[in-house]
């Protein structure tokens, strides 16, 4: 009967760890986002490039149209003649997607706060592996939450 019990305990625990991670990510996208928009006074969080290359998908190309010649120029290649940003697509398709329900200020936010969640949380899971795998701290995952944390 002992083992039995330690079997089912094994898949709650990992749930409970699932919901602590995803509780501590959650907490910290909020923290960066309240300190990278100085308390949420910010007009908006991204440079431009990716509300640049989102309405640029809008219209169907990856394409861009730089604005003046000092501005994006030295963040964009020139490829066939046309300019595109070396920066990826998935912050510019989680934009538009966004936008297409909030106002831009909005989209701003929670972009920056999904990319930050999936970063904060990617990184819960590679240490909670470290020290799974290594056996280092076996069953205190709460080390992993304090390292993540700071």
């Amino acid at each position: 009967m002992a083992g039995s019990e330690s079997n089912r305990s094994a898949p709650c625990s990992k749930l409970n760890l699932r919901l602590l991670v995803s509780l501590n990510a959650v907490l910290i996208t909020l923290c960066w986002v309240y300190f990278l928009s100085d308390g949420f006074r910010s007009n908006g969080l991204l440079d431009g490039f990716y509300e640049i290359q989102a309405r640029s998908v809008a219209l169907g190309s990856l394409s861009i149209v730089p604005g003046p010649p000092e501005v994006f120029y030295h963040d964009a290649s020139l490829y066939q003649g046309k300019y595109y940003f070396y920066w990826g697509l998935m912050p510019s398709l989680a934009y538009l997607a966004i936008f297409q329900v909030a106002n831009r200020i909005m989209a701003d936010y929670f972009t920056v706060a999904l990319l930050l969640l999936c970063f904060a949380c990617s990184y819960h899971l590679v240490i909670s592996e470290i020290l799974d795998s290594n056996r280092v701290c076996q069953n205190k995952h709460w080390a992993t939450q304090v390292t993540t944390s700071l």
